[in-house]
Protein backbone atom coordinates (compact mmCIF):
# COMPACT_ATOMS: atom_id res chain seq x y z
CA UNK A 1 0.00 0.00 0.00
CA UNK A 2 1.14 3.46 -0.70
CA UNK A 3 1.83 5.35 2.18
CA UNK A 4 0.43 9.21 1.26
CA UNK A 5 1.21 11.95 2.94
CA UNK A 6 -1.20 13.95 4.60
CA UNK A 7 0.16 17.33 3.24
CA UNK A 8 -0.29 16.51 -0.02
CA UNK A 9 -3.60 14.67 0.57
CA UNK A 10 -5.01 18.65 2.09
CA UNK A 11 -3.24 20.13 -0.80
CA UNK A 12 -5.39 18.08 -3.29
CA UNK A 13 -8.53 17.93 -1.94
CA UNK A 14 -8.33 22.27 -1.53
CA UNK A 15 -7.04 22.28 -5.09
CA UNK A 16 -10.36 20.22 -6.37
CA UNK A 17 -12.57 22.87 -4.55
CA UNK A 18 -11.12 25.93 -5.70
CA UNK A 19 -11.30 24.43 -9.19
CA UNK A 20 -15.01 23.56 -8.61
CA UNK A 21 -15.40 27.01 -7.40
CA UNK A 22 -14.00 28.39 -10.43
CA UNK A 23 -16.33 26.45 -12.61
CA UNK A 24 -19.57 27.71 -10.68
CA UNK A 25 -20.60 24.49 -9.28
CA UNK A 26 -20.74 23.83 -5.40
CA UNK A 27 -19.14 20.36 -5.32
CA UNK A 28 -20.40 19.76 -1.50
CA UNK A 29 -24.11 19.74 -0.37
CA UNK A 30 -25.72 19.12 -4.33
CA UNK A 31 -26.73 16.04 -5.60
CA UNK A 32 -25.23 15.02 -8.69
CA UNK A 33 -26.35 16.10 -12.54
CA UNK A 34 -26.10 12.34 -13.29
CA UNK A 35 -28.83 11.04 -11.22
CA UNK A 36 -31.35 13.64 -12.84
CA UNK A 37 -31.42 15.46 -9.44
CA UNK A 38 -29.75 18.38 -10.20
CA UNK A 39 -30.77 21.26 -8.52
CA UNK A 40 -29.04 24.81 -9.54
CA UNK A 41 -26.47 26.51 -7.17
CA UNK A 42 -28.41 29.75 -7.25
CA UNK A 43 -25.66 31.00 -9.90
CA UNK A 44 -24.57 29.96 -13.17
CA UNK A 45 -21.84 31.26 -15.51
CA UNK A 46 -23.12 33.40 -18.47
CA UNK A 47 -20.85 32.18 -21.10
CA UNK A 48 -20.84 35.45 -23.18
CA UNK A 49 -20.21 37.53 -20.70
CA UNK A 50 -18.61 36.44 -17.91
CA UNK A 51 -20.73 37.62 -15.28
CA UNK A 52 -23.05 36.03 -12.70
CA UNK A 53 -26.50 35.87 -13.30
CA UNK A 54 -29.40 35.18 -10.61
CA UNK A 55 -31.08 31.81 -11.90
CA UNK A 56 -34.01 31.84 -9.98
CA UNK A 57 -34.47 35.82 -11.03
CA UNK A 58 -33.93 34.77 -14.33
CA UNK A 59 -36.80 31.70 -14.37
CA UNK A 60 -39.03 34.26 -12.30
CA UNK A 61 -38.98 37.27 -14.81
CA UNK A 62 -39.02 34.43 -17.93
CA UNK A 63 -42.20 33.37 -16.14
CA UNK A 64 -43.68 36.79 -15.57
CA UNK A 65 -43.00 37.42 -19.04
CA UNK A 66 -45.25 34.80 -20.39
CA UNK A 67 -47.82 35.25 -17.79
CA UNK A 68 -47.95 38.34 -19.46
CA UNK A 69 -48.02 37.50 -22.63
CA UNK A 70 -50.65 35.00 -21.91
CA UNK A 71 -52.90 37.58 -20.09
CA UNK A 72 -52.69 40.15 -23.39
CA UNK A 73 -53.68 37.33 -25.98
CA UNK A 74 -56.31 36.39 -23.86
CA UNK A 75 -57.20 39.84 -23.60
CA UNK A 76 -56.73 40.48 -27.80
CA UNK A 77 -59.28 37.39 -28.22
CA UNK A 78 -62.20 38.78 -25.56
CA UNK A 79 -61.76 42.07 -27.47
CA UNK A 80 -62.05 40.59 -30.87
CA UNK A 81 -64.55 38.47 -29.99
CA UNK A 82 -67.00 41.56 -28.38
CA UNK A 83 -66.11 43.47 -31.83
CA UNK A 84 -67.79 40.59 -33.66
CA UNK A 85 -70.70 40.31 -31.25
CA UNK A 86 -71.26 43.89 -31.57
CA UNK A 87 -70.98 44.13 -35.49
CA UNK A 88 -73.35 40.83 -35.67
CA UNK A 89 -75.80 42.55 -33.27
CA UNK A 90 -75.80 45.55 -35.42
CA UNK A 91 -76.27 43.83 -38.60
CA UNK A 92 -79.32 41.97 -37.03
CA UNK A 93 -80.92 44.71 -36.29
CA UNK A 94 -80.01 46.84 -39.05
CA UNK A 95 -79.89 44.56 -41.92
CA UNK A 96 -81.85 41.10 -40.88
CA UNK A 97 -84.01 41.84 -38.26
CA UNK A 98 -86.44 39.08 -37.46
CA UNK A 99 -89.47 39.37 -39.15
CA UNK A 100 -93.24 38.84 -37.39
CA UNK A 101 -94.90 35.46 -37.73
CA UNK A 102 -96.51 35.52 -41.11
CA UNK A 103 -100.70 35.34 -40.16
CA UNK A 104 -102.50 33.05 -42.17
CA UNK A 105 -105.96 34.36 -43.96
CA UNK A 106 -108.66 33.37 -41.85
CA UNK A 107 -111.20 32.78 -44.91
CA UNK A 108 -109.95 30.52 -47.69
CA UNK A 109 -110.06 32.24 -51.50
CA UNK A 110 -113.10 29.85 -52.27
CA UNK A 111 -114.32 31.26 -49.13
CA UNK A 112 -113.75 34.79 -50.03
CA UNK A 113 -114.91 34.76 -53.82
CA UNK A 114 -118.13 36.03 -54.62
CA UNK A 115 -119.47 34.73 -57.36
CA UNK A 116 -121.09 36.39 -60.28
CA UNK A 117 -121.92 35.78 -63.98
CA UNK A 118 -121.32 39.56 -65.27
CA UNK A 119 -118.15 40.80 -63.97
CA UNK A 120 -114.98 38.91 -62.75
CA UNK A 121 -112.61 38.92 -59.55
CA UNK A 122 -115.28 39.57 -57.37
CA UNK A 123 -114.07 39.08 -54.05
CA UNK A 124 -114.20 40.76 -50.39
CA UNK A 125 -110.90 41.13 -48.23
CA UNK A 126 -112.19 40.07 -45.07
CA UNK A 127 -110.10 37.67 -43.34
CA UNK A 128 -106.85 38.59 -45.10
CA UNK A 129 -104.03 39.81 -42.77
CA UNK A 130 -102.59 43.35 -43.04
CA UNK A 131 -98.46 43.92 -43.12
CA UNK A 132 -99.34 45.25 -38.95
CA UNK A 133 -100.50 42.38 -37.75
CA UNK A 134 -104.47 42.88 -37.85
CA UNK A 135 -106.89 41.15 -40.27
CA UNK A 136 -109.87 42.86 -42.42
CA UNK A 137 -112.85 42.22 -41.21
CA UNK A 138 -115.27 40.02 -42.71
CA UNK A 139 -118.06 41.80 -45.32
CA UNK A 140 -117.22 45.31 -45.22
CA UNK A 141 -114.55 45.29 -48.14
CA UNK A 142 -114.88 44.05 -51.99
CA UNK A 143 -113.15 44.39 -55.03
CA UNK A 144 -114.46 43.63 -58.61
CA UNK A 145 -114.25 44.09 -62.41
CA UNK A 146 -117.21 46.95 -63.63
CA UNK A 147 -120.34 46.48 -62.75
CA UNK A 148 -121.42 47.58 -66.06
CA UNK A 149 -122.26 44.01 -67.22
CA UNK A 150 -124.13 42.21 -64.26
CA UNK A 151 -127.46 40.52 -64.90
CA UNK A 152 -130.20 40.27 -62.37
CA UNK A 153 -128.51 37.35 -60.48
CA UNK A 154 -125.74 39.74 -59.73
CA UNK A 155 -127.87 42.29 -58.70
CA UNK A 156 -129.17 40.14 -55.89
CA UNK A 157 -125.94 39.34 -54.80
CA UNK A 158 -125.14 42.33 -54.54
CA UNK A 159 -128.06 43.28 -52.73
CA UNK A 160 -127.65 41.09 -50.39
CA UNK A 161 -124.07 42.20 -49.38
CA UNK A 162 -125.65 45.49 -48.50
CA UNK A 163 -123.02 47.62 -50.51
CA UNK A 164 -123.10 51.35 -49.69
CA UNK A 165 -120.12 52.63 -51.40
CA UNK A 166 -118.76 51.83 -55.12
CA UNK A 167 -115.47 53.68 -56.16
CA UNK A 168 -115.02 53.62 -59.52
CA UNK A 169 -111.40 53.53 -60.66
CA UNK A 170 -112.00 53.32 -64.38
CA UNK A 171 -111.22 56.52 -66.62
CA UNK A 172 -114.05 58.39 -67.95
CA UNK A 173 -113.16 57.35 -71.03
CA UNK A 174 -113.33 53.79 -70.41
CA UNK A 175 -116.69 53.78 -68.94
CA UNK A 176 -117.96 56.18 -72.01
CA UNK A 177 -116.64 52.88 -74.28
CA UNK A 178 -117.99 50.12 -71.33
CA UNK A 179 -120.66 51.87 -69.95
CA UNK A 180 -121.34 52.52 -66.41
CA UNK A 181 -122.40 50.58 -63.68
CA UNK A 182 -125.80 49.16 -63.64
CA UNK A 183 -128.03 50.91 -61.23
CA UNK A 184 -129.92 48.61 -60.29
CA UNK A 185 -128.94 47.49 -56.73
CA UNK A 186 -128.69 51.00 -56.09
CA UNK A 187 -131.39 50.15 -53.24
CA UNK A 188 -128.47 50.03 -50.78
CA UNK A 189 -125.28 52.18 -52.89
CA UNK A 190 -125.41 55.54 -51.01
CA UNK A 191 -122.60 56.81 -52.76
CA UNK A 192 -120.86 56.36 -55.77
CA UNK A 193 -117.10 57.83 -56.23
CA UNK A 194 -115.61 58.81 -59.39
CA UNK A 195 -111.66 58.36 -58.62
CA UNK A 196 -109.95 57.41 -62.05
CA UNK A 197 -106.61 56.19 -62.13
CA UNK A 198 -104.14 56.72 -64.96
CA UNK A 199 -101.61 54.90 -66.41
CA UNK A 200 -99.09 57.16 -68.29
CA UNK A 201 -96.32 54.63 -69.73
CA UNK A 202 -95.76 51.08 -70.80
CA UNK A 203 -96.96 47.54 -69.92
CA UNK A 204 -96.48 45.35 -67.09
CA UNK A 205 -94.34 46.36 -64.02
CA UNK A 206 -93.89 50.33 -65.87
CA UNK A 207 -97.62 50.37 -66.07
CA UNK A 208 -97.91 49.08 -61.95
CA UNK A 209 -95.08 51.54 -61.07
CA UNK A 210 -97.00 54.74 -63.13
CA UNK A 211 -100.33 53.90 -60.99
CA UNK A 212 -98.40 54.80 -57.79
CA UNK A 213 -96.49 57.87 -59.34
CA UNK A 214 -97.72 62.22 -58.83
CA UNK A 215 -101.03 62.00 -61.07
CA UNK A 216 -102.59 59.33 -59.09
CA UNK A 217 -101.52 60.82 -55.62
CA UNK A 218 -104.92 62.27 -55.20
CA UNK A 219 -106.87 59.86 -56.22
CA UNK A 220 -104.89 57.39 -53.99
CA UNK A 221 -105.72 59.79 -50.72
CA UNK A 222 -109.24 60.28 -51.80
CA UNK A 223 -109.96 56.57 -51.99
CA UNK A 224 -108.56 56.21 -48.25
CA UNK A 225 -110.91 59.04 -47.16
CA UNK A 226 -113.63 57.37 -48.30
CA UNK A 227 -112.52 54.05 -46.37
CA UNK A 228 -111.73 56.34 -43.08
CA UNK A 229 -115.18 57.15 -42.75
CA UNK A 230 -117.25 54.16 -40.89
CA UNK A 231 -120.54 55.08 -42.92
CA UNK A 232 -119.20 53.99 -46.11
CA UNK A 233 -119.18 50.52 -45.36
CA UNK A 234 -119.42 48.21 -46.79
CA UNK A 235 -117.31 49.07 -50.01
CA UNK A 236 -116.90 48.04 -53.14
CA UNK A 237 -114.52 49.11 -55.18
CA UNK A 238 -113.30 48.46 -58.86
CA UNK A 239 -111.40 48.76 -62.55
CA UNK A 240 -112.17 47.62 -65.27
CA UNK A 241 -110.93 43.77 -65.26
CA UNK A 242 -110.33 44.29 -61.50
CA UNK A 243 -106.95 43.30 -61.81
CA UNK A 244 -104.15 46.22 -62.38
CA UNK A 245 -105.38 49.48 -60.45
CA UNK A 246 -108.43 47.25 -57.97
CA UNK A 247 -104.99 45.17 -56.98
CA UNK A 248 -102.89 47.61 -56.09
CA UNK A 249 -105.50 49.46 -54.02
CA UNK A 250 -105.94 46.18 -52.33
CA UNK A 251 -102.28 46.11 -52.01
CA UNK A 252 -102.09 49.65 -50.34
CA UNK A 253 -105.31 48.82 -48.01
CA UNK A 254 -103.39 45.54 -46.58
CA UNK A 255 -100.12 47.23 -46.17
Amino acid sequence: MIKMNKSWLFTFILGVAVSASAWGVEPFGQESALNGNFKPSGHVLDNRSGESINSHSLLAANSASKKKKAQADKAKTKATAKNKDQKSAAKKTAVQAPKAKKLKPKLTEQERKVKLHGTRNTRQLGGLPTSDGFFVKEGVLYRSGALCYINDSDIEILKDKGIVSVIELRTTKEIASEGRDKPAFAGSVKKIYNLPMVCTSGTGQEAYASYIKKQNYSTISQFFKVLANKGSYPVLFHCSAGKDRTGIMAALVLE
